[in-house]
């Protein structure tokens, strides 16, 4: 199971086996429930474990009140007047009084006592007492996912080792303090990135990542951690860095806990890094980046159930000014590598090729603009270029009519989720009127070969429209045009990324001669096929002589079911549909940017 990043809860959530809190029976000092004791009592969401915490001092009942409302994000404790019970727990941890000199004490039941002891110790500078009833919880690892191992064989362009298809292997690592290596082929690499998994994950299943990476010329290095936690290998980074006096540049990336250590590192070892990513991430309040130096990019998935999108809002203040936030539309917090469900975790709304790409992506954008001195300015292009009313465009394309004519009936239905969007239809808006709701959905992209453009961007637009005939007739209009499919209107999207290049850009377009191939759609049987399989298939083919590429899209059709009568037929929405997933127009500029600026692909 991944773990919450705050380090109070990273001290909590590792206490697995969980007894409950009961009544007490002794603890100096505490008083009874005549005498004003205040405890919070309540379920670690991220462990299962029962916690009992108490409050000392000057506390007013708002504070107090306040402060169990809020144990957690999302989880609220109950307030008691019974103090903390001793019974069953495995020890209690004492942090230290903050600014305001209200002091708590934290009440545990169950996990190891000596991982908690130095928790506790070194990262909420508290003193531990340790009851010698505890035992190291059976802690249930994340199960790898098969597909994971293919990653660490290597290939023509990255040199895996060791590929680690053992468990015997990882221990050999963790030992040596040494990692698995993905190095690029054919390069002498100059630049690196070490990554921490997640706590309890095997390390491997980021390995997707890592070959990833190392294909676009990094050298990246897993780093296996002591009993599966970042935790008890926060300063492994170093001994990384010290293996490879070849790499002039270093950059440090981790998964939840992982991430949290990399903040943890940062704080103790502040500069060696020349940027942090934190993948699904964000420090602990002992670890505060904010006043530092450091280059930061916190990644996050806004279907992630463990570090949530309000987590890593409510963390912002702990982290540089100038981090840059990169939001992961549909990504979750298990998909961060390879190793199935997570507890607690909301299903992703993008597969984990996707959202993996896109990690990649962002990962590299950040990386390449820090070695690049962020000296290249951001193309406005590619913030206002269209996405979702672009299915009007598209409706225009497929029915032969105006632009303005299909604005004055037709209208866009934007959904976040592929699940929402494979329910829609195009549908009419009201009954008996001639308007009309189309429905679209954004496919994201992580760009790694643009740095005038944001890590990710729209790549394919997924479009449900209504058919020629079926416009014509409801509108009551003709056209002199012949029914159109998918692949004209990546003609019309190239054609509108054309006109968006500069003069000078232009003229080169015209003088490389650039040969653009619209090829017939992937035509799919069933609307299940092409929203699981179709995707829009780009492919430079250009040579020595000749730029030249080559775009595909996926189409499914539903026709008018002219043998059944409306009577009996399906309802309009069901019928007479055209979908497409098409090129967007920004990753269409994006293109031609590439093919006019070839040092920058």
């Amino acid at each position: 199971m991944m773990l919450r990043l705050n380090l109070l809860s990273a001290l909590t959530v590792l206490l697995i086996t969980s007894h409950g809190c009961q009544n007490a029976d002794r603890r100096e000092s505490m008083g009874d429930a005549d005498s004003g004791v205040m405890t919070c009592r309540y379920q670690n969401p991220f462990s299962g474990v029962d916690e009992c915490r108490q409050y000392y001092g000057d506390w007013t009942n708002q504070q107090f009140e306040d402060a169990c409302a809020a144990v957690y994000a999302g989880t609220s404790g109950a307030i008691s007047t019974e103090p903390c019970s001793d019974e069953n727990a495995i020890g209690i941890c004492t942090p230290a009084a903050g600014e305001t000199g209200l002091v708590f004490k934290i009440w545990f039941y169950g996990g190891d006592p000596e991982i908690s002891d130095r928790l506790c110790g070194e990262f909420l500078d508290g003193t531990w007492e340790d009851f010698g009833t505890g035992a190291p919880p059976a802690m249930a690892e994340n199960t790898l996912m098969d597909d994971a191992l293919e990653f660490l064989e290597s290939t023509s362009n990255v040199d895996v080792g060791p590929a680690c298809g053992d468990v015997t292997c990882l221990d050999e690592l963790i030992e040596n303090r040494q990692g698995i290596e993905f190095v690029p082929v054919g390069v002498a690499p100059t630049v690196g990135l070490i990554i921490y998994p997640g706590a309890l994950v095997d390390p491997r299943a980021y390995a997707t990542l890592g070959r990833a990476i190392a294909e676009q010329g990094v050298m990246a290095i897993i780093v296996p951690m002591p009993d599966l936690f970042a935790l008890n290998g926060w300063d492994r980074a170093n001994s990384i860095i010290e293996a490879h006096p070849e790499i002039q540049s270093w950059y440090l990336a981790g998964h939840s806990m992982g991430g949290a250590m990399t903040a943890h590192f940062a704080k103790m070892y502040p500069g060696v890094m020349k940027g942090l990513i934190l993948w699904a991430a964000y420090p602990g309040a002992d670890d505060d980046l904010s006043e530092t130096d450091e280059r930061v990019m916190s990644i996050f998935g806004n279907m992630d159930g463990v570090a949530t999108v309000e987590e890593i809002e409510l963390n912002k203040p702990l982290l540089p000014v100038d981090t840059q936030y990169v939001e992961i539309k549909g990504g979750n917090h298990a998909q961060f590598g390879l190793y199935g469900p997570q507890d607690r975790d909301f299903d992703a709304g993008i597969p984990a090729h996707v959202q993996h790409q896109q990690i990649v992506g962002a990962s590299l954008h950040f990386i390449r603009s820090i070695e690049a001195d962020n000296s290249t300015t951001k193309n406005p292009i590619f913030d206002s270029a269209p996405t979702t009313e672009w299915c009007l465009q598209a409706q225009s394309v497929i029915a032969g009519l105006e632009s303005q004519t299909i604005g004055q009936h037709f209208d866009v239905n934007p959904y976040a989720q592929v699940e929402q969007f494979s329910e829609s239809n195009p549908d009419r808006i009201g009954d008996g009127t001639s308007s009309f709701a189309l429905s679209a959905y954004i496919r994201e992209h992580g760009n790694w070969n643009r740095l005038d453009a944001p890590p990710i961007l729209p790549r394919e637009i997924w479009c449900k429209l209504k058919s020629q005939e079926f416009v014509l007739d409801e509108l009551n209009m003709t056209t002199t045009m012949v029914e159109t499919s998918c692949k004209d209107v990546n003609e019309a999207t190239i054609e509108w990324a054309k006109a968006q290049l500069p003069s000078q850009l232009q003229t080169q377009l015209s003088t490389i001669g650039l040969s653009i191939e619209y090829l017939a759609d992937d035509a799919f049987e069933t609307e299940l096929e092409w929203l699981v399989d179709g995707r829009v298939r780009i492919e430079n083919t250009s040579t020595e002589d000749q730029a030249s590429i080559q775009i595909r899209s996926a189409s499914f059709k539903v026709n008018g079911q002219a043998s059944t009568s409306d009577a009996d037929g399906f309802p309009d929405a069901t019928r007479h549909r055209v979908h497409c997933k098409l090129l967007a127009p920004a990753e269409a500029f994006r293109w031609l940017m590439v093919l006019t600026e070839p040092t920058e692909n």
